[in-house]
């Protein structure tokens, strides 16, 4: 037995050596003359010029088969000039039965195409690109025996197929890796085909649909040569777990017409987003499903004249829908819908239908339908009814702009209008818009605030195009706030991109902490760069304010009420009042923050018992220390008019402050001030470092970074002094003094000559200055201001400031009257 299994080994091994011994003879014997033949049967069927890099002949490529290799092959396309090639392959591949062969009969049972490209298309005047082959309807048909085409075998191994009609707008792009076969009957040729395929691009009329998809297919193809028909017998396709049948027709003999169907057995979610366009499904990537699915699609063009139609039908019953990066979930998901468009090319005929929404997420149910006709209009019908726990909503569908969000919103909100209108805000009447938001104890952290919003309540109520704010309260940061108001045009600044946000409301606050609002953070913070203040862009609002306190470095101001208006990046207070530093204080004001540089102020605030030493603290006594808020006591009354422009981290731009101060001081007191004690030496008198005087009244002008200070009289308890001179913000000093002459002078006479006169009534007047800076300052005898009449010279040239500064104010405020007469007009509907 042994033996004999022995010897049918010996046997078999002999055969197959004979075969490929055969094979390789064949081969050797027969390549020229298979090459020959080929070629010159090849000449008689193709109109178009091919180039073949080498040609060669294998025994053992698709063993046991003769196989006729072409290597780096283009075929030019059919039109006229040709601007593509038709095809292009690494190899191209002929396989002839041996056998066949060796009697004369030049038989292809199998074609190969290897990593290659085929570009079909139609140009502009209808014209296809891939008639390669002559007509040969009227050759005598013994001419074309001995090249029979009707394959046992067709392989593609990594081939994309292209495929573009401008005129139709359709381009369609996949790469194949499919085994086929196909059998000639007459003029039908009968095709089955299987293997893998994944789609580049399918776009129809601009929209682009089962983008980056990877199918298997099973399906039986017939084509009519004369009757250019193909039909697709139902076929199966499959992509992940999801399972189609798809059959249909498509006929180009007398024009285009075509019919396709595509219905599931077994799909999720993502197979029913797929058949979507791109455009409306890119941000479903993240989501799977279980349970019951289900879509019924029809692509169909009738007759020549027709449009593409698209109709899918599509559902799900007792679904679950899963956010794959979370595992947050929509749970007893029920939906009915479908998107139906008259043609494909033209977005205004199509409608998407939701009916029957149903769900639940983290215990809350809703229900709910969405109806959106003219994809160019956009006609919205939307209905909702449910409640939301915004913490798993934002993990199931992250929500743009939002970085973390917990807390619970109850709605019932019912809207129809078409966006086109809100857009341009035509026909809004026409809207209907209604129901209401229960926020309840939202914590909201959006990405592009540092600070978060904490414990959100209170109810929003659709009136139309607004929104009624009642009572929504809640914090920022440390700031708290109570709105009552109105959120208006809030559907127009939903649907349309750029439109502003407009609030209007009451705003109640126990706290507002400026200083946490408006400090920078991290690596941008930086010495002279503590805070940043710019107003937002396309952000308007109408804020009447009761506020009880407000934190700003060492201000604190109390009871702050008023009206603040911004717009257009203007923010505007007519009349803001305030109580601080002992006193009240009424300010109104336009802050400009349309220079992209700088914020542009101008103000006007009236004090009115302000202590001048908290003044002095509260501002950190203006970055001096020659006088401080040590040096002085008593209460200030005063009217300012400034003017003056800030970096956007809040630091002065010194040279464009310009202030006029009409100012009134009583109860003053002036304590251990060093200029005034060494004055002891010149006027005779002991206690000057205690000075308390009556009320002084001057207008002080500031400008071209100089404080001007026009002579005014200070009556004390000691003396009685004039006083006048300039102060620059580099701290350089240039006071002139008046003092009475006392008989106790101890100075000599000549020291002081030139330096004294007599006034009216005979009593002698020294005359003192005060120059250098804050830091190396002398104090002497002041002849100059005798002679050259120096404090007229200053009091003409403060007037002629002050007079020069009112003429700009009055710029400001045609300025503040456009703001508040244009700028603020607010619509109401």
């Amino acid at each position: 037995m042994v033996r004999f299994v022995k010897r049918v080994m010996i046997y078999v091994l002999l055969f197959l050596m004979a075969i490929v011994l055969g094979g390789a003879a064949l081969t050797y014997f027969y390549k020229e003359r298979i090459i020959a033949h080929f070629v010159e049967e090849a000449n008689q069927y193709l109109q178009t010029p091919v180039k073949v890099g080498k040609i060669t002949v294998s025994s053992l490529n698709d063993f046991p088969n003769i196989t006729l290799i072409f290597h780096d092959v283009k075929i030019e396309e059919s039109l006229d000039p040709a601007e593509f090639n038709l095809l292009e392959a690494e190899k191209l591949q002929f396989s002839f039965n041996p056998i066949l062969l060796a009697q004369g009969d030049y038989y292809v049972n199998h074609i190969k195409i290897s990593h290659g490209s085929a570009r079909l298309r139609k140009d502009r005047a209808g014209k296809r690109n891939y008639l390669i082959f002559k007509d040969t309807s009227q050759k005598d048909s013994l001419e074309s025996k001995e090249l029979d085409f009707d394959l046992e075998k067709i392989t593609l191994d990594d081939v994309a197929v292209m495929y573009t009609d401008p005129n139709a707008a359709q381009q369609y792009e996949l790469t194949a890796n499919l085994t086929a076969n196909l059998r000639k009957v007459g003029l039908q040729y009968l095709i089955n085909l299987r293997g893998d395929t994944e789609t580049g691009l399918l776009s129809m009329g601009g929209q682009r649909y089962l983008q980056g998809k990877r199918f298997f297919i099973a399906s039986q193809l017939s084509y009519h040569d004369q009757m250019q028909e193909l039909r697709i017998e139902p076929s199966l396709l499959k992509t992940g777990l999801s399972r189609f049948v798809l059959s249909g027709s498509y006929h180009l003999a007398g024009g285009e017409r075509f019919k396709i169907s595509l219905k599931n057995s077994e799909a999720d979610i993502q197979a029913l987003l797929a058949l979507l366009p791109a455009a409306y499904t890119q941000s479903f990537d993240d989501y799977n499903s279980s349970g019951e699915i289900y879509f019924d699609l029809l692509l169909e063009k009738p007759n020549t004249d027709a449009r593409p139609a698209l109709t899918i039908k599509f559902g799900m019953n007792g679904a679950r829908i899963y956010h794959k990066k979370s595992g947050f979930s929509l749970n007893e998901a029920t939906i009915r819908g479908s998107f139906v468009t008259a043609d494909v090319h033209n977005p205004r005929r199509a409608v998407l239908d939701l009916q029957g929404v149903e769900g639940n997420m983290n215990g809350q149910s809703f229900t709910g339908s969405l109806s959106i006709r003219d994809f160019q209009h956009h006609l919205i019908d939307l209905d909702f009814r449910g409640g939301l726990d915004l913490g798993a909503l934002h993990k199931f569908y992250p929500l743009g702009g939002v970085e973390t969000i917990r807390g619970m919103a109850f709605m019932a909100v019912d809207f129809t209008g078409k966006a086109s209108d809100i857009k341009k805000k035509i026909n809004l009447d026409k809207l209907k818009a209604s129901g209401e938001i229960d926020l309840e104890n939202v914590d909201l952290q959006l990405k592009d605030l540092q600070l978060p919003f904490r414990g959100l309540k209170g109810n929003l109520l659709f009136n139309k195009n607004d929104i009624a704010i009642s009572d929504v309260t809640g914090k920022f940061g440390k700031s708290d706030f109570r709105l009552n108001g109105f959120l208006k045009d809030i559907v127009t600044y939903l649907f349309k991109k750029n439109e502003p946000l407009n609030i209007e409301s009451d705003l109640k606050a126990n706290l507002i902490d400026l200083d946490e609002l408006l400090t920078l953070h991290g690596e941008e913070r930086s010495r002279n760069q503590q805070y940043s203040f710019e107003i937002p862009k396309g952000f308007n609002l109408k804020f009447n304010c009761d506020i009880q306190s407000l934190k700003f470095r060492r201000f604190k101001p109390r009871q702050i009420k008023g009206d603040l208006q911004v717009k257009d990046r203007l923010a505007v207070t007519r009349k803001l009042s305030l109580q601080a530093m002992g006193g009240q204080i009424e300010l109104s004001g336009i802050v400009d923050d349309r220079n992209s540089q700088q914020l542009e102020i101008a103000t006007h605030s009236q004090l009115n018992g302000i202590n001048i030493d908290s003044i002095f603290f509260v501002f950190e006594n203006f970055n001096q220390d020659f006088l401080t808020d040590a040096h002085l006591k008593g209460r200030i009354f005063a009217s300012i008019d400034a003017s003056m422009d800030l970096d956007h981290h809040l630091n002065l731009i010194s040279q464009s402050l310009v202030a006029d101060i009409v100012t009134t001081i009583r109860q003053g007191e002036l304590n251990d001030f060093e200029p005034m004690m060494k004055l002891a030496n010149y006027l005779d008198e002991e206690q000057l470092d205690r000075l308390r005087f009556s009320d002084i009244e001057n207008n002080i002008h500031i400008e071209n970074q100089t404080i001007y200070l026009p002579q005014m009289e200070v009556k004390s308890n000691v003396t009685d002094i004039k006083i006048t001179g300039t102060h620059t913000f580099d701290q350089r000093i240039n006071y002139r003094l008046v003092t009475p002459l006392t008989s106790k002078a101890s100075r000599d006479k000549d020291e002081r000559f030139g330096a004294v006169e007599q006034d009216v009534t005979g009593r002698s007047l020294l005359f003192l200055k005060i120059t250098g800076s804050t830091n190396h300052y002398k104090i002497a005898y002041d002849s100059e201001s005798v002679k050259k009449k120096i404090v007229a010279d200053l009091k003409k040239e403060v007037l002629e400031l002050k007079q020069a500064f009112q003429n700009k104010g009055l710029k400001k405020a045609k300025e503040q009257e456009l703001a508040e007469d244009d700028y603020f007009d607010w619509d109401d509907h």
